[in-house]
């Protein structure tokens, strides 16, 4: 079974013009929310101040980083996946 992609001009863009959310807006108004979530939450602020050590420490964040990737893993790419295979009965 072989599959044929045809993507349109510009499928890989990083910086698509969007009039309802221009990408210098998403990347000043996530950048701080970021930085919020990650140094001042106040869970992964405790589970480091918690640790045992410094090891423990860079440990439960690198942890904490990687559960909050799993989802992608989870969800996007097998929808990406069925986005290929499936692409005339979908009606995106």
């Amino acid at each position: 079974m072989y599959f044929v992609l045809v993507l349109a001009f510009g499928f890989f863009a990083m910086w698509k013009a969007n009039r309802d959310l221009p990408w210098p807006a998403f990347l000043l108004g996530q950048t701080p929310a970021s930085i919020w979530y990650w140094c001042a939450d106040q869970v992964i602020v405790q589970r480091v101040l918690a640790a045992r050590n410094i090891a423990h420490a860079k440990g439960s964040t690198l942890m904490a980083g990687i559960l909050k990737v799993l989802p992608m893993f989870m969800i996007v790419i097998p929808g990406m996946i069925s986005r290929v295979i499936f692409a005339d009965k979908l009606a995106c």
